[in-house]
């Protein structure tokens, strides 16, 4: 799917192997960023808190905080109080 996201619509070639190779650094790389993006949804009076669910091969849910300027989202296979805590806090 990234393969063909990177083709199609960025009009960037990549190889499956390519994908493969980037994915810890860009995991490690992004990490301080969505944990910052976490405390500012975590610190906020309003959020637009939803969560969706969708199949593909499998159920899962996609949970969503949408407050003032920062997204942050999660993906779970359960739709359980978890995935809720870990956008919005234990708060």
């Amino acid at each position: 799917m990234v393969v063909s996201f990177g083709t199609a619509v960025l009009g960037v070639p990549l190889a499956l192997g390519e994908v493969c190779a980037v994915q810890q650094p860009v995991a490690q790389a992004l990490e301080a960023p969505v944990q910052d993006a976490r405390a500012s949804v975590q610190t906020q009076d309003a959020n637009g808190d939803e969560t969706t669910g969708w199949e593909q091969g499998r159920r899962g849910w996609l949970w969503v905080a949408v407050p003032q300027g920062v997204r942050v989202f999660c993906m779970r296979a359960s739709r359980g109080a978890k995935g809720l805590r870990e956008v919005l806090g234990e708060a």
